[in-house]
């Protein structure tokens, strides 16, 4: 949690400069933290370490579709 907020407040320092240049609201780092972690909270138990899954699905010959973005 820390760690992110850290991360947050560089990119909120930069992100903000550009939203009121644009004539908008900057964001508040409370609210934006406030909302990251109840969203977060409802999609934890779908993240996943891949390594596991794409060795299982290897050992039991099955497709594994991969892709990038």
């Amino acid at each position: 949690k820390e760690q992110f907020s850290k991360k947050l407040e560089v990119q909120l320092r930069i992100k903000n400069k550009i939203i009121k240049a644009l004539g908008g609201i900057p964001l508040v780092q409370k609210d934006v933290e406030r909302e990251f972690f109840t969203l977060f909270k409802k999609i934890q138990p779908y993240i996943k370490e891949p390594f596991p899954l794409l060795h299982k699905a290897l050992k039991t010959n099955k497709s594994i579709l991969l892709e990038g973005a």
